[in-house]
Parts: C-alpha cells; structure tokens; sequence
C-alpha cells in the first residue's frame, strides 16, 4: 500500500510487511527474477560510474559538504 494504515481506526485491511510474499511460478516470478539478476545489477553499475551518473556523485558531494542539514 502507498499509505500508511495501520493506525486508523477505520482501516479494514493492512499492508503486508515487505518479503512476506514470494513468487513461486507464472509471469510475475519470471518477471522478478529477471529484475534482480539483471536489471538491479545494471542500474548499480550505471550509478557507480561516474561517467553517466553524475547524480549519485553530487549526493555523495553533498553528503560530505560542512553545514549540511
């Protein structure tokens, strides 16, 4: 879920914690497993190049800047 209701009084379903539920067959775990073995891997390799990802370096600039919030 996009919002939190696990206060309201009037909520009538929750969300499940992440990794409660699992992929076991059909397109969504092929799906998945695609995603975590190919494309989580080339978005980390785009971000730590600083070449094309200027971005992620700026942050980590920021990060190290005295008088940060």
């Amino acid at each position: 879920m996009l919002i939190d209701t696990d206060n309201s009084p009037n909520s009538m379903i929750g969300s499940l914690p992440f990794g409660a539920v699992r992929w076991t067959g059909g397109l969504m775990k092929d799906v998945e497993e695609r995603v975590m073995k190919r494309t989580v891997p080339q978005l980390k390799r785009m971000f730590d190049d600083k070449d094309i990802s200027h971005a992620v370096e700026n942050f980590r600039i920021c990060g190290r800047s005295p008088g940060r919030v």
